[in-house]
């Protein structure tokens, strides 16, 4: 567990809650109606609940943690503890934000507006995205920005976090947590350990971890909380047999004590009882159940197929008008249920109860489990709350109702790009029907698309007949399939079908003809068909009707943004993005991916302007969107950009960036996703001067994919990371300055030729460099400056920087010649520049007292190509041991916490490069 100390933060004192207007509290309402507002609020603390003294410890560290982790079996207080931990965080004035995760929360759309919600609740002075029709990538955004924005630090409780399956969800948290800023925490329940990178946390000292031994009652704490909660009390030797048994389990505890009320044979029963495991806790619910009048026992029974626990839902479950009373009771008596919701009077079971209760229901009463819930989804669906009217109906096996309901709803989640939604409600359908029903499968393979593998979607609908299919679904499918070729990264047959299928989709079917235009603008950009692009944007933008025009406007600014950005024009790049995203902000209408890939094309562009916080935060936000389906494009962007943002603080967090993007490559089958993250990596080697390491990577990424001929094929990823700019870089740093240099002539001239003017600016800064090492000084001063000049009408930055430190010192040589003009930076570069200077000299001035050993740089040195002990013992020549004294003396000199710390200290020492 971690026990780093708590940071000197200044606590600031929480604002006065202050009156909301009335656009907000429609907003709010909007979200709360579709999610259970018991979700979003922390539970009741009671006031004499008690202390956990293994929490009260570790309060005054929660400052210097990122991450708290709460890791138990079922039954062990996690939830108490984590409402411990809200008192404090209020104590020290954080805003709390609470989510009790359940299965729905593994579709995106259903977590991001519970988790809105949740912040808003956190935070009700923060204006809200919208509507309940907001898209998932803006919501992301503004839980971001409304985290960032805040006067106050923010807590971020996760309750129930192992229910999470969906890797998006669980990327989202997990890049939200590494981003949060100072002060803000995320605190997460769970039975079992979350992925979400907690090695990493505790090598830095900012995660706090419980586990079920933390959780385990002392017998102090077993004695206050059976006579202080319970109003058991027991002789000291009943207390310790019992506390024996139970070995300090709160939940057997809690039964317990249930048993024990009204009973006269105390000793017999705690002589046989025994607490070591979940079959106890049944034993004793069942116990306790068993005592209660055969109608509440019915009722509990009954009640237990609801997630939530509301009157109206109960009295039409178990037909009868006295819910609330009887909840009101059980409540009192400490039996079964807890207030979730005061204020709307909903409860809620605890898990180990309800599962016991699921169970005892199946058992004794199965004949009305299908009953049950098709009453459940009557309420739902006249309620107007069709996702969880449709669970009910399909858990209530009326597949035909369950079918209709699914069809009349499926625009509406397409439109809302509610993909694994529909998957789910398909998850629950016998595959015969599914089979039977032509359109079921045509949704299955849209969903599958967009959830699991375009390939395996590209699968089902090869087994599909058009002739039994609406005329509109025909013409879903006549998309879908030139998309799904696109997402594969086969653009030439993707880009036919789309054409053929052009003069056949109705310019009536709004979401059909809204998507072709996007896989036929998607195509012919890489294609080089530009002018052709630029008219599938205009018939984008002509359709304005059914939501299709916002989809339009956000589709052509994107795309004529991308146009931009490759061709140079930075600033219209920037503008038309940002225009997409404020265009889609305002109408919150169009499809969601839409909105994706125009973020992490504004995080590009952002990127190369050097606005890297906020290119940061669109990756945070928008990378996870597109790990599991891509396309090819936006998933190299957002992994290779981010990984090179990371690379100048973490070393580690970039190459684990760049083997996250390899293996989805992998599991998608594109091999230029691939051979992307190899190149970069290959890039990022030469940066640590691992020349053959570098080498290898090209030649691997050379061999994986069949690159085309990139002057006319233009990727949009891929305008400056190509094997043949990789390889000409490889042979400038490893001395084959000769053979690099009439290769970058021609290669320049070539991307000058073809208008590729953004992958031209990048060869001109290497043959500049090429030319310097040569001995050419003037002529690499008036390449470079020709480069600057470029550079610094559209505010390319990052482009320069990116190249390492013989490209700084020949910008710095450009700036002592500063009378010409010839050789001005300009002030973007002239600042930057200056900043990279103060660093630099901060580093110097900070230079270890104790000077590092050559054996001991040495080792530094191969510790930044990232090589292991072994590997590092071997190139030395030297044992193990001896390789980890060195590491352990470099770390107390260079005052590091961990091999990555010493790593980013010593580059920002200048004691590696």
């Amino acid at each position: 567990m971690s026990r780093k100390k708590a940071n000197n933060v200044p606590k600031k004192v929480a604002p006065s809650a202050s009156e909301n207007t009335s656009q907000a509290n429609a907003s709010k309402h909007n979200l709360s109606s579709r999610i259970a507002k018991a979700k979003t609020i922390p539970p009741r603390r009671a006031a004499n609940s008690l202390t956990r003294q293994c929490i009260a410890d570790y309060e005054q560290d929660l400052d210097a943690s990122r991450l708290v982790v709460i890791q138990a079996p079922a039954g062990f207080g996690k939830t108490t503890a984590m409402m411990q931990l809200v008192d404090a965080d209020r104590r020290m004035g954080n805003a709390v934000a609470w989510l009790t995760l359940d299965d729905s929360d593994n579709d995106v759309s259903r977590f991001l507006r519970g988790f809105t919600l949740a912040m808003a609740n956190a935070n009700p002075e923060t204006p809200l995205p919208g509507t309940s029709t907001s898209r998932n990538a803006e919501l992301a955004n503004w839980i971001i920005d409304s985290i960032e924005a805040a006067e106050n630090p923010t807590s971020i409780y996760f309750d129930n976090f192992e229910v999470l399956q969906n890797p998006v969800v669980i990327g989202l948290i997990q890049r939200g947590t590494n981003s949060l800023p100072p002060g803000s925490r995320c605190i997460i329940g769970s039975r079992r350990s979350p992925d979400l990178g907690l090695a990493k946390l505790r090598a830095k000292g900012q995660l706090i971890e419980f586990n079920a031994n933390d959780l385990r009652f002392s017998q102090e704490e077993a004695a206050s909380y059976l006579s202080s909660q319970r109003g058991v009390n027991l002789n000291t030797q009943q207390l310790n047999h019992l506390y024996s048994s139970t070995e300090g389990w709160a939940v057997a505890l809690s039964l317990a004590s249930m048993a024990l009320h009204g009973r006269s044979n105390t000793d017999e029963f705690i002589n046989s009882f025994s607490g070591s495991n979940a079959a106890v806790a049944s034993y004793l619910a069942e116990d306790v159940l068993s005592a209660l009048p055969e109608d509440v026992q019915k009722f509990l029974l009954q009640i237990s197929i609801l997630d939530e626990i509301k009157e109206d839902l109960c009295n039409a479950l178990c037909q009868r008008e006295d819910s609330l009373t009887l909840l009101q009771q059980l409540y009192e008596q400490n039996i079964f249920v807890s207030l979730a919701d005061e204020q709307n009077q909903i409860y809620s079971f605890h898990a180990l109860f309800h599962d016991f209760l699921s169970n005892q229901l199946r058992k004794e009463y199965p004949q009305e489990v299908a009953i049950l819930h098709a009453r459940a989804a009557d309420v739902y669906l006249a309620d107007d709350r069709p996702i969880p009217g449709i669970r009910h109906c399909l858990k209530s096996e009326q597949y035909t109702r369950s079918i209709e309901l699914i069809r009349k709803n499926t625009k509406r989640f397409l439109n809302d790009g509610r993909l694994r939604l529909l998957a789910g409600f398909l998850a629950y359908l016998p595959n015969s029907e599914i089979e039977s029903n032509p359109d079921l499968k045509l949704i299955k393979a849209w969903s599958t698309a967009f959830t699991r593998s375009p390939r395996e979607a590209l699968n089902i609908i090869g087994e599909l007949n058009p002739e039994a299919l609406t005329n509109d679904d025909t013409a879903n499918l006549m998309v879908l399939r030139p998309m799904l070729l696109g997402m594969m990264d086969n653009i030439d047959e993707g880009h036919q079908l789309g054409l053929d299928a052009l003069p056949i989709v109705s310019k009536d079917n709004h979401f059909a003809r809204a998507m072709l235009s996007q896989a036929l603008t998607q195509t012919s950009i890489i294609m080089g068909e530009h002018d052709a692009a630029r008219g599938y944007v205009d018939q984008a933008r002509g359709s304005e009707s059914g939501g299709a025009g916002t989809f339009g406007a956000v589709l052509a600014e994107s795309a004529e943004g991308l146009l931009d950005l490759m061709k140079g024009h930075l600033k219209q790049a920037t503008q038309r993005m940002r225009h997409a995203m404020d265009t889609f902000s305002a109408s919150r209408k169009g499809d969601r991916r839409g909105i994706t890939l125009a973020a992490i094309q504004l995080g590009e562009a952002l990127y190369e302007a050097d606005e890297i916080d906020e290119a940061r935060k669109l990756f945070d936000a928008y990378a996870p969107l597109v790990r599991d389906i891509g396309p090819a494009d936006a998933l190299i962007s957002a992994h290779v950009l981010h990984a090179r943002i990371l690379f100048d603080t973490d070393h580690d967090s970039a190459f684990e960036l760049l083997t996250e993007l390899e293996n989805r490559g992998h599991a998608l089958q594109l091999p230029r996703v691939v051979a992307s993250a190899r190149l970069q990596r290959a890039n990022f080697w030469l940066s640590n001067s691992n020349i053959d390491g570098a080498d290898e990577q090209i030649r691997l990424a050379e061999q994986g994919f069949n690159w085309p001929d990139l002057s006319t094929r233009w990727y949009i990823a891929n305008d400056s990371l190509t094997p043949e700019i990789c390889r000409l870089r490889w042979n400038l740093r490893s001395g084959k300055v000769g053979l690099a240099l009439p290769k970058l002539r021609d290669a320049l001239k070539e991307a000058e030729r073809t208008q590729h003017v953004r992958r031209a600016l990048k060869l001109r800064i290497l043959l500049a460099e090429a030319q310097h090492e040569d001995g050419q000084r003037n002529m690499a001063l008036r390449t470079m400056g020709r480069a600057v000049r470029m550079a610094n009408e559209e505010g390319f930055i990052r482009t320069f920087i990116e190249e390492g430190p013989k490209v700084t010192a020949l910008l710095r040589d450009m700036q002592q010649q500063g009378s010409d003009a010839d050789f001005s930076l300009g002030e973007n570069l002239e600042r930057r520049l200056s900043s990279l200077s103060q660093q630099t000299n901060a580093a110097v001035g900070n230079m270890p007292a104790d000077p590092l050993t050559p054996k001991e740089l040495q080792v530094l040195a191969l510790l930044a190509e990232g090589l292991s002990n072994i590997a590092m013992s071997e190139r030395l020549f030297v044992s193990e041991s001896t390789v980890r004294t060195h590491l352990r003396s470099i770390n107390l000199k260079l005052n590091a916490g961990n091999r990555t710390e010493a790593v980013v200290i010593a580059r920002r020492m200048g004691l590696i490069t």
